[in-house]
């Protein structure tokens, strides 16, 4: 496997030496340099997979070098490193594309490698959010989700009905599921189509900078405020705000977020003026908010906010009928064609868990149309994680009863298939309970 490569720009010898030296000791391929030119023309000859940027450098202004590097790579994940770090450049940094931010001096070798390892998690599930949304197919300008999946089918078929009415709706569902796309669909659906849709994901922006993005702030807020600048629910006005991740947001903002929802004002930060704002908030989260209310992680005044029109996506294991047509866009996406899948490929492909759900199904796919190129997808082609033993660990997330019978049904069925439907022929087995098995 090939070592992820970063680079760091940054002229100081001892930050280039320091992260240099913890991100090797964790695998890592790293390059430096001291100059913002030099450094982009690096990135005209080389891929790195993240980059850590100063804001001050010698030749060159941090936030110039970051929107080059973003004309580069737009995909590029970049953490800014600097001692010259003001709120207002971080967020200047954040809006720009950067992922994160970290202070000189550094507080701990673990601190750089854990947000390294963060953004490049991150960026992971934003290419692969990318390349989910390519599922999506324009038709009348309005966007098509596939499934065919009874469960799907009635939530597409709710979806015209719920976009007419202006209540706010939480989206439930695993990771990979589509919770974004559900969100489009609503959006484009409804009276404010031709208004902005924005998304944020509040486990994606570090907490203290939630605020100043979604409020926006005036000039002289706070330290390096140079300027006024709006936020999210000043810019999203409207249209419809997607808040992904809800379950993440910090406490101090649901009590703020809580507020905007019932007055349908808000103040940037550093004024007292009450500013109006209109949008329509859809919400989505992969964790259980009443669990979190439970435990005090989340305000019930502000679930039953959010929760006025609730929708579920069921998990990929949940809705086998839509893992072929999904093959198939993924296939054709890939290839420009679909291939036949032989009855025992299809059989492990649709019984796997998909813990990752769409976004897991995709991947597979593209593993399979970079390493074979017969026209007939069987079982030797399938990923090793679908096909490897070791998937039998699913069955730890059943009860022993409930694993016992699935593994009774399965070896019976086994059975059949290879001496005949009759079980009076098949040989003694006294320690299957057969009761709590059928063979068809």
């Amino acid at each position: 496997m090939n070592k992820p490569k970063v680079l760091v720009i940054d002229d100081d010898v001892y930050v280039q030496s320091f992260i240099s030296n913890v991100l090797q000791g964790k695998g890592f391929s790293v390059t430096v340099s001291s100059r913002g030119s030099h450094a982009l023309s690096l990135m005209q000859q080389h891929h790195y997979d993240l980059i850590m940027l100063d804001l001050k450098l010698p030749d060159m202004d941090g936030i110039d070098v970051l929107q080059k590097i973003k004309t580069i790579d737009a995909d590029s994940a970049v953490i800014i490193i600097t001692a010259y770090g003001t709120m207002e450049k971080a967020v200047e940094a954040m809006r720009f594309g950067a992922y994160d931010f970290l202070n000189k001096p550094f507080d701990s070798m673990d601190k750089v490698s854990f947000s390294v390892c963060n953004a490049l998690e991150r960026k992971k599930l934003k290419l692969e959010n990318t390349a989910l949304k390519k599922q999506l197919q324009r038709q009348n300008g309005l966007t098509t989700f596939i499934a065919q999946s009874k469960q799907m089918q009635n939530i597409l078929s709710s979806i015209s009905k719920l976009a007419v009415v202006d209540s706010n709706v939480l989206i439930e569902g695993e990771t990979g599921t589509g919770k974004e796309i559900i969100a489009r669909l609503i959006h484009e659906q409804s009276h404010r189509k031709d208004k902005p849709f924005l998304p944020l994901n509040c486990g994606a922006i570090p907490e203290n900078l939630q605020e100043s993005i979604l409020f926006g702030y005036e000039k002289g807020a706070f330290t390096g405020a140079y300027s006024q600048t709006t936020g999210y629910f000043e810019d999203v006005c409207g249209g419809t705000l997607f808040l992904d991740e809800i379950g993440e947001a910090s406490p101090d903002l649901q009590v703020k977020l809580l507020r905007v929802l019932q007055d349908k004002k808000f103040s940037r930060i550093g004024s007292t003026c009450l500013i109006n704002t209109d949008f329509r908030l859809i919400a989505a989260t992969n964790r259980d908010l009443k669990a979190l209310i439970e435990s005090n992680q989340f305000r019930e005044d502000l679930y039953y906010r959010i929760a006025v029109i609730r929708i579920y996506i069921p998990p990929l294991r949940e809705r086998k009928q839509d893992i072929l047509p999904l093959i198939n866009h993924f296939l054709k996406l890939k290839t420009g064609k679909t291939k036949k899948i032989s009855k025992e490929a299809l059989s492990l492909l649709e019984n796997y868990t998909w813990k990752g759900n769409v976004r897991e199904l995709q991947n597979c796919i593209e593993n399979i149309c970079a390493f074979h190129n017969s026209p007939i997808i069987d079982t030797q082609d399938l990923p090793s994680w679908i096909t490897s033993p070791q998937n039998f660990t699913q069955n730890f997330e059943l009860t022993y009863r409930d694993a016992k019978q699935k593994f009774e049904k399965e070896y019976l069925e086994n059975l059949v298939q290879l001496h005949g439907s009759d079980l009076k022929k098949l040989p003694p087995l006294p320690i299957l309970s057969y009761p709590h098995c059928t063979a068809s």
